[in-house]
């Protein structure tokens, strides 16, 4: 089963994300992980992905997401550096991570209603799985990105209705 953890909850899980391998071609998409993995960016936090006790992928959640991107309604959160390592793909588990996404960030007590994120025109593959998942293009394109054009993309997150008292 998939979990979703905060990073920092156990460290061993930074030296697995390390161990994490991504293919060449999603390189340029993900960016360094070890710079990743040390960032320490206001608002921006760290998050694994665990199948059968293993971590198999990484992503962060930005909480400050609409202060660097304009497109962005005031406290969307942003998510970021979304990968699943290279040895574990092909097996569902990035689309399972990303139907878990909306309890998890309840489960945080993140307050956000809508998730966003860019991903670049050249990686259709991303972009066919964000679809999938339940996310929705915008239509507009963020040419902010180092590697090219993005669209952009969210998901709205559902407020959980009041427990019966």
């Amino acid at each position: 089963m998939m979990q979703l953890c905060p990073l920092e909850a156990d460290t061993s899980w930074a030296v697995q994300v390390r161990q994490l391998t991504i293919h060449p071609h999603q390189q340029p998409f993900i960016g360094d992980l070890d710079a990743l993995l040390q960032s320490q960016q206001p608002g921006v936090s760290r998050h694994v992905m665990v199948q059968d006790g293993q971590t198999v992928g990484f992503f962060r959640l930005d909480a400050q997401f609409s202060a660097s991107h304009p497109f962005a309604p005031e406290g969307a959160l942003g998510l970021r550096s979304f990968f699943v390592g290279s040895n574990y793909q092909g097996q569902g588990l990035a689309r399972q991570a990303l139907q878990a996404m909306p309890a998890y960030i309840h489960h945080l007590g993140l307050p956000a209603s809508q998730l966003y994120l860019t991903v670049n025109c050249k990686n259709d593959a991303a972009y066919q799985l964000y679809q999938r998942s339940g996310f929705v293009a915008t239509g507009e394109l963020y040419l902010g990105g180092s590697y090219g054009p993005q669209h952009i993309m969210y998901l709205a997150l559902a407020v959980p209705a009041p427990a019966p008292q």
